[in-house]
């Protein structure tokens, strides 16, 4: 997970200070004592980002490029607050986020993975029609939680396993507005038992091939957000 160190050198390229201080403030993620190293936990992760943001920001100088993420993470990142999610790494504009029930407020592995696709539906409908569109994907499976680095020269507490390759691979082909998920997870299969709230939102399915992630072809569900209204 990010130190604050790590994340104080990426949001001062986007970021003012007072948006920093209350991310810090509000998310605590430089702080994370209740994390436990060297332990497996099944967890689920989402990996959201703008749609099409290298043609969005082309042009544009560093100084509106900043301005125009501020006002995305300032967004953004609230929500995932709310959803008791642990942000793992900010790439630009792409957010890896885990959940998982060794975080507080989420007791168990049930409350991880619908608290993450809650997550990344709030935020696909927060986004929709606006100059931050947004696509995304979850990956669910089992997390080494751990400590990466050299002691006192570079150390990051981070979380290495598939729902990790998962999440990124899907949201390697997801599009605008979508949210993609594996289809043989528990979280799709309550999805597809009508156990959420997907009033606004078309559903769709194809086989891929996922690199790093099987050998064989898996079928992947699509939710097309349509906004919440």
């Amino acid at each position: 997970m990010l130190s604050t160190a790590a994340q104080n050198k990426i949001f001062s390229r986007f970021c003012g200070t007072n948006l920093r201080k209350s991310l810090h403030e509000n998310l605590a993620l430089e702080d994370l004592k209740y994390l436990i190293d060297s332990e497996i936990v099944f967890s689920s992760v989402i990996y959201i980002d703008i749609f099409d943001f290298s043609n969005k920001i082309a042009g544009s100088t560093t100084v509106k490029v900043r301005d125009y993420l501020n006002d995305y993470y300032s967004t953004a990142m609230p929500i995932i607050q709310s959803y008791g999610g642990q942000i793992d790494k900010i790439m630009g504009d792409g957010i890896i986020v885990v959940f998982s029930r060794i975080f507080p407020n989420l007791e168990t592995d049930r409350n991880a993975v619908d608290n993450s696709f809650y997550c990344c539906k709030e935020l696909i409908e927060t986004f929709y029609d606006t100059e931050f569109e947004a696509k995304s994907a979850i990956g669910i499976g089992d997390l080494y939680f751990c400590k990466t680095g050299v002691e006192q020269i570079y150390e990051e507490n981070t979380a290495l396993g598939h729902p990790m390759t998962i999440a990124y691979r899907l949201e390697n082909i997801a599009n605008k507005n979508q949210i993609l998920i594996m289809s043989d997870t528990k979280l799709a299969q309550r999805i597809e038992n009508s156990q959420y709230n997907l009033q606004y939102w078309s559903r769709s399915s194809n086989t891929v091939s996922l690199k790093g992630v099987n050998s064989k072809e898996i079928k992947v569900l699509k939710y097309l957000g349509q906004g919440n209204t």
